[in-house]
């Protein structure tokens, strides 16, 4: 695990924060704990020294699978899928004013519905009817996060639903909901905000750039931890004033932090996607190589057209670079992609790439409800203009289901306490996130969707899949968790460092108030169950009554995140909404509030190899001096120092193991390692390899092309 870090560096007397950056240059890291060593030397004076805390990144985007490969759905030369998106620098989020806006009257667009058939209705054969033994640990911390009356009070008006997001970092909990962003402390007290999520995005270029001027929610929040900085994003578009209707352009908004501070400066972008159709429910993932989105199209803001891939060059917005590439498949450009099933990005967690090239996978359910949707998109930002190219789907047997519900009307299908009302089921898609994990001896993917167990009657089905890049993926394990009568749904997974899984979920019926659970398996237990059993994150005490929502409409969701802490890659971290009583400042019932808890399987321990505290490098006569320190070396034998020349892979610069001073000891000491073959005016990114006594190898960072 990583130490306690040094304070804020300066710059010619002003901090990063203020400055804007260029590709290739040296800058140095905000406060805080330094946690990502990786850093890069660019060419500076002697006495520029790197700090440590800098982004990560992968070198190299990987190769891209030819346009005429047999199977794949490469957008042809003439396509426009290529395109460009110029930089802003955000203000300091914490120096942004909490200041409440006059209320306003902006109808809410209606949730759009895929018009894809529900498909055939299986007797799922999956399903985990009992708990057995309940030992699935407590809650270690929960508090309450933002709330539609925040959004009354300070954005002047109510949304629906919350679209809780949030991620644990080194020290603080970013949220983002509909329309507003808080970021916490690792205790749950508020550090900045709540603010308006388009003030990220004031100083665009132009003075009526979308995401600037409209705030429209469906927000994301990642944390990249191989860069150790942030990714916030969300849509933005038009309204009609009179009928709610959605309006082009369609962009999608993305901020990364310029520090591993959440509450500094962002680097913004504002990416178009389409003129034509509306770019609903993005969803991401963090990768090597890029930023994936996905997107559900809707012609002109109406008809569901299919989905969407992008892909954003993760070097350019790590950067700061003045304009940041990205490639853009849609149904339009790749006419294979027309009204096929919704998908999502794999999200990479852990430290451990995935292996050099690797696609990012792109999961969806099949139209017969018996298999999985894969599919393999590879960006590469090394040519000009960049390319991409999505394989066609490889259908992946599973156990069949079924996600027919006999609800009326639309999606409303979840019954609730008190109330004759029911709530929304998105039973029509996989749900976020699709997160991968490199074990080393196999990569996983874990991903659910909420399904009909019996009659009317909500479940989570959940899988793992291993070797998601090999000719036939293997489905590791699947169930439905549905242990009694309550109805689970809303569901978001992950796995941690071990190998152990959960879930996060909403829970409601006719005698239960909605409410929020988590449930989970140990890594040595039984394949197909859940035999941690559940616990409980937050006991509902109130249901939404159908005058919460406009026209009938009871918006749940529209999705919940699950993920694991960064620090010991053990603890997960989970949000998800619920009611509360009163009503909010406008008078109606849209009550809901955001609950963030964490809890953690004891089996899991965070690593102990070695405590890295620093990581700086320096030109001097001769090449680069590498030093780097630790506080402690309890299971490590020694280090390897890897090096990357502009966007070149990564190879080892020492020719035999840098030997640990203090191996086995829980006390560090002080390394100096001079890299002969680096030049004045190159590009040279550093990361840091240890080695541990069991011969596991732990990656302590990696260097972006313009990092510390």
């Amino acid at each position: 695990m990583l130490g306690a870090g040094s304070r804020a560096a300066i710059v010619g007397g002003e901090p990063w924060d203020a400055r804007p950056r260029e590709r290739g240059s040296l800058l140095p890291s905000s406060g805080g704990a330094i946690t990502s060593v990786g850093l890069v030397v660019a060419g500076q004076a002697d006495d520029a020294t790197s700090a440590p805390g800098g982004p990560a990144l992968a070198a190299s985007a990987g190769p891209s699978v030819a346009a005429g490969s047999r199977g794949a759905l490469a957008a042809r030369a003439e396509s426009p899928i290529a395109r460009t998106a110029q930089r802003a620098i955000s203000p300091p989020l914490r120096d942004l004013p909490v200041v409440a806006q006059p209320p306003t009257a902006t109808p809410e667009p209606p949730e759009r519905e895929l018009s894809l058939s529900a498909g055939p209705e299986h007797r799922d054969a999956a399903v985990q009817r009992s708990l057995g033994p309940n030992v699935m640990p407590g809650p270690l911390l929960t508090w309450e996060g933002v709330t539609n009356n925040d959004n009354w009070t300070i954005a002047g008006r109510s949304a629906r639903p919350p679209d809780n997001t949030g991620e644990m970092g080194q020290n603080h909990y970013v949220e983002w909901v509909n329309v507003l962003i808080e970021i916490f402390d690792r205790a749950g007290t508020t550090v900045s905000g709540p603010v308006a999520g388009n003030s990220l995005f004031v100083n665009l270029p132009g003075t009526t750039d979308v995401c600037e001027t409209t705030n429209q929610g469906d927000p994301l929040v990642h944390y990249d931890q191989l860069a150790n900085r942030w990714v916030l994003s969300q849509f933005a578009f038009n309204v009609d004033p009179t009928t709610g209707a959605v309006l082009p352009p369609f962009h999608e908004c993305v901020a990364v932090s310029t520090s591993p501070d959440p509450t500094g400066t962002y680097c913004t972008y504002s990416l178009f996607v389409s003129n034509t159709a509306f770019n609903d429910y993005p969803k991401m993932g963090v990768w090597p190589n890029a930023y994936f989105f996905s997107f559900n199209m809707f012609a002109g803001g109406v008809t569901y057209a299919g989905p969407a891939a992008m892909a954003v060059d993760r070097a350019d917005v790590l950067s700061c670079n003045a304009t940041a590439d990205y490639v853009v498949l849609d149904p339009t450009n790749t006419p294979a992609l027309a009204n096929q099933p919704p998908f999502l990005p794999s999200d990479l967690d852990g430290t451990t790439e995935p292996p050099a090239g690797s696609p990012n996978y792109f999961i969806g359910l099949n139209s017969s409800n018996n298999g999985l949707l894969l599919r393999k998109f590879q960006a590469n930002f090394a040519v000009a203009p960049p390319t991409g190219t999505l394989t066609a789907p490889t259908t992946i047997p599973v156990t069949p289901f079924d996600r027919s519900f006999t609800c009326s009307p639309a999606r409303e299908c979840i019954p609730q306490k008190d109330t004759p009302n029911k709530l929304d089921v998105i039973a029509d898609r996989v749900m976020m996130r699709l997160a991968y994990r490199n074990f080393g001896t196999h990569e996983s993917l874990v991903v659910n969707h909420t399904v009909d167990a019996d009659t009317n009657h909500a479940g989570v089905r959940w899988y793992e899949l291993r070797d998601p890049n090999a000719a036939t993926p293997i489905v590791h394990q699947q169930s439905t968790f549905a242990p009694d009568a309550h109805n689970r749904w809303m569901g978001s997974a992950a796995m941690d460092r071990r190998g152990d899984l959960a879930i996060g979920y909403s829970v409601s019926s006719g005698t239960l108030h909605p409410s929020i659970r988590y449930a989970g398996r140990l890594a040595g237990d039984p394949l197909n169950n859940l035999s941690q059993g559940e616990a409980e994150l937050l006991a509902g005490t109130f249901s939404a009554p159908d005058t919460a929502f406009t026209g009938g409409d009871p918006r749940w969701g529209d999705y919940t995140h699950l993920v694991t802490d960064p620090v010991d890659d053990c603890t997960f971290w989970y949000i998800n909404q619920h009611q509360r009583p009163e009503p909010i400042g406008d008078g109606s019932l849209r009550r809901w509030a955001t609950r963030i808890g964490s809890f953690k399987f004891t089996e899991c321990q965070a690593p102990t190899a070695a405590v890295v505290t620093g990581f700086a490098a320096r030109y001097r006569l001769g090449g680069a001096t590498v030093t780097w320190r630790t506080a402690a070396e309890t299971d490590v034998v020694g280090f390897n120092l890897y090096r990357a020349r502009g966007r070149g892979a990564f190879v080892k610069v020492n020719r035999v193991l840098v030997p640990a001073k203090r191996a086995g000891q829980a006390r560090g000491a002080a390394y100096s390692f001079l890299d002969r073959s680096a030049r004045r005016g190159q590009l040279n990114t550093y990361r840091l390899q240890v080695v541990g006594r069991d011969g596991k190898r732990s990656w302590y960072g990696i260097g972006t092309a313009a990092g510390y």
